[in-house]
């Protein structure tokens, strides 16, 4: 049951897909051809919900904690597709950039909330 819709919605509507079950999922995410878009999933309970952020052109979702939160990275259109990481906590996205950085990606979330992940550094030293 994957969905798609506009932004918010979006993400309300695939986690509320999962039901209570969608703590214990994996992540991933899914290919296609040439003109195919990245989308994020969470599979819990044999069911597939979509995990897109909010006007991007691809997501990936990476980590997931007992709360369920989750974390990723997505590209942003309006940087020419530059990697933003993202958390997903309660059916809000809210935006992960290091500082100064070019490209942040988050890669896992514990059950305290601490987020891991990679950022670019524009400086060569």
């Amino acid at each position: 049951m994957l969905r798609d819709g506009g932004g918010e919605a979006r993400a309300r509507g695939a986690l509320d897909g999962c039901g209570g079950n969608a703590r214990l999922g994996s992540k991933g995410y899914s290919f296609g051809g040439p003109g195919f878009r990245f989308h994020g999933f969470l599979l819990s309970g044999g069911v597939y919900c979509m995990i897109d952020f909010p006007s991007s052109t691809a997501t990936e979702a990476n980590g997931i904690n007992d709360s369920g939160q989750m974390v990723g990275f997505y590209s942003d259109p309006l940087t020419g597709g530059t990697h933003h990481g993202f958390l997903l906590s309660g059916g809000s996205y809210s935006p992960l950039n290091v500082p100064g950085s070019t490209v942040t990606e988050a890669f896992g979330i514990n059950n305290s909330g601490q987020i891991v992940g990679f950022y670019g550094d524009p400086r060569l030293d």
